[in-house]
């Protein structure tokens, strides 16, 4: 993944904790500056990243961890930068696109041996804390549609999208009426945050 995916906003002074910003569908970087600046008042540094639309859509799993990956390996080598080691790694996820980060770094996590550290595997450095904020979004298939559909301008596309979620639904429920159905996206991704035992509380909010 391209490092410049990731921004780092370091505050003056730092008193040494990092949240890890990972931004919703269709978010801009201005977007997550806001909750970086807030977050610099209070003298934490932030780590901001914002999955590519394609890759949040297709839930392309290779391009996600690197993204997870490199955002925190930004932060863990902030972290590592201190002195007295007394930082800690927190992540604020926004919606779908900040979720399926999150679901992306445990299962690359599930993927190494445990270390001595609690929370921490193979060198992953271990969050201490997650916010989910509106993440994960609702994922049935007409709330997938409008939101394509609200970050797609053009009308011709908006009308193309529109015939393949058609064509995607028509097919789905062929599948059904076989008993060819497999776990929903739902489904997926609960069971992966179900093996989530990195330790740290989680905090889920909607509005």
């Amino acid at each position: 993944m391209t490092p410049d995916r990731v921004r780092v906003e370091m505050p003056t002074p730092w008193a040494g904790d990092v949240v890890v910003l990972w931004g919703w569908y269709g978010a801009k970087d201005q977007h997550l500056l806001k909750y970086a600046r807030l977050h610099a008042e209070r003298g934490r540094a932030t780590v901001r990243a914002i999955a590519p639309p394609a890759d949040v859509v297709l839930k392309r799993e290779d391009r996600l961890r690197a993204l997870a990956a490199a955002s925190l390996g930004a932060a863990a080598e902030l972290l590592a930068a201190r002195a007295d080691g007394t930082g800690l790694l927190f992540v604020h996820a926004f919606s779908n696109g900040g979720a399926f980060l999150y679901e992306a770094w445990l299962r690359a996590r599930a993927d190494v041996p445990r270390d001595g550290e609690a929370g921490a595997r193979g060198g992953m450095p271990a969050i201490h804390g997650a916010i989910f904020d509106s993440s994960p979004a609702y994922m049935r298939p007409e709330v997938m549609f409008s939101v394509l559909a609200s970050h797609t301008p053009s009308p011709a596309l908006r009308a193309l999208l529109g015939c393949a979620f058609g064509a995607w639904v028509a097919a789905a429920k062929a599948s059904a009426a076989f008993g060819a159905v497999g776990p929903t996206p739902a489904e997926l991704f609960w069971s992966n945050m179900a093996g989530d035992d990195s330790g740290g509380p989680a905090l889920y909010l909607y509005s």
